[in-house]
């Protein structure tokens, strides 16, 4: 199983490299904490990033710059700071114009208004702003195993099944699929499936095995994983128990973050 799979590194590779870009993260189970990390890795390359969100809901939490209310705002606070939150961008403005109006490199967007671990998919679907470069869908591997409630499955409550438990297949369901065979969503996005809690799972097989229905079933390119729970004890237990594993030992790394893609590829 090992052997079908590549690891992409350096895993930031996968973002986008044209700029202004407009990058979407949706699904449930560690977004706010992906954004943050995203987030990092832009500015570590000394791009202007502003935070904001399409769907309903406030910006999302974290160490993003100062809230902003107006386009003059952004402008001076990106140009000074180099970052700022803006509270809801909505879906319809054309956000990569936007962005380079503003003078923003980079906007990462909160899609989809969801809780839980995964969305179940007749959840109302990610609000995918205008513009968009580019989307994340995430789902954390923390739910696997897990007594099916809304706590888990962000899904409507006439969904809940107090004696199911969250398999494997219900983590790909809440995926979206690309139909177009060429990697994209619907409007022409590139995409990445991204799953965190990768300490929860704690079997690097199964997440190549997770990653090949991915790839055959969901048209995805790469599939991205993470440790990513947004609890640095938690993540150093977790990081702990898969470190016994000889696989992890050998492809792991001190990043945290991993894309993967099929072997093929490379000799396509």
């Amino acid at each position: 199983m090992v052997e079908d799979f590549r690891f992409l590194r350096p895993w930031t590779q996968m973002l986008p490299q044209d700029f202004p870009c407009v990058l979407a993260v949706v699904g449930s189970g560690a977004k706010t904490t992906l954004i943050a990390r995203l987030h990092r890795e832009y500015r570590r390359e000394g791009r202007r990033v502003l935070v904001t969100r399409s769907a309903p809901g406030p910006a999302p939490a974290g160490d993003f710059g100062e809230l902003v209310e107006t386009d003059v705002d952004v402008r001076q606070i990106l140009e000074r700071e180099g970052s700022a939150i803006l509270e809801r961008a909505g879906v319809e403005v054309d956000l990569r114009e936007w962005a380079e109006c503003v003078g923003a490199e980079v906007v990462l967007v909160e899609a989809q208004a969801s809780t839980g671990s995964l969305v179940w998919p007749e959840a109302p679907p990610p609000a995918l702003p205008r513009g968009c470069t580019f989307a994340c869908a995430v789902a954390n591997l923390q739910a696997l195993g897990r007594l099916w409630s809304p706590e888990v499955v962000h899904a409507d409550p006439g969904q809940t099944d107090p004696t199911r438990r969250v398999e494997v297949g219900d983590l790909l369901a809440s995926m979206p699929r690309s139909t177009t065979g060429d990697g994209r969503l619907e409007g022409g996005v590139p995409w990445i499936p991204f799953l965190t809690g990768f300490g929860a799972l704690r079997d690097i097989d199964a997440m190549f095995s997770i990653g090949r229905e991915l790839w055959e079933e969901h048209g995805a390119r790469w599939l991205g994983f993470g440790e990513l729970l947004g609890d640095e004890r938690r993540d150093l237990a977790d990081r702990a128990g898969v470190e016994d594993t000889p696989a992890a030992q050998q492809f792991l790394q001190e990043d945290r973050i991993y894309v993967i893609y099929p072997a093929s590829v490379d000799s396509a």
